[in-house]
């Protein structure tokens, strides 16, 4: 990590100097995730694959200006596939049921 001298004028111009809190705090992201971090993304990767099928299935009809019967049944596919995860999602959490 290079460290660059801050003189008073920047300083004063605007620019914020780094303090040890700050380094502290990016020490704390600049480590691997810990087993449990592992399985929390492992649990949430089929809602995030969902998130990202809609995501390609808009950018792609939208760049390509494309909005054929199969391109928009593309995007109704991923959306119905993005709440199903959402549903199995809230399900687990026990976040449906309504009133007890």
């Amino acid at each position: 990590m290079a460290i660059q001298a801050v003189t008073a004028s920047q300083v004063s111009g605007g620019m914020k100097m780094s303090t040890h809190r700050d380094h502290n705090r990016w020490a704390q992201l600049d480590r691997e995730p810990t087993a449990r971090e592992l399985r929390a993304i492992e649990a949430e990767w089929p809602l995030i694959a969902a998130e990202l099928a809609v995501l390609d299935a808009e950018i792609t009809e939208l760049v390509t200006g494309d909005s054929s019967e199969l391109t928009r049944r593309r995007v109704r596919r991923a959306k119905a596939q993005l709440s199903r995860r959402i549903a199995a999602v809230a399900a687990a959490d026990g976040s449906l049921g309504g009133a007890a």
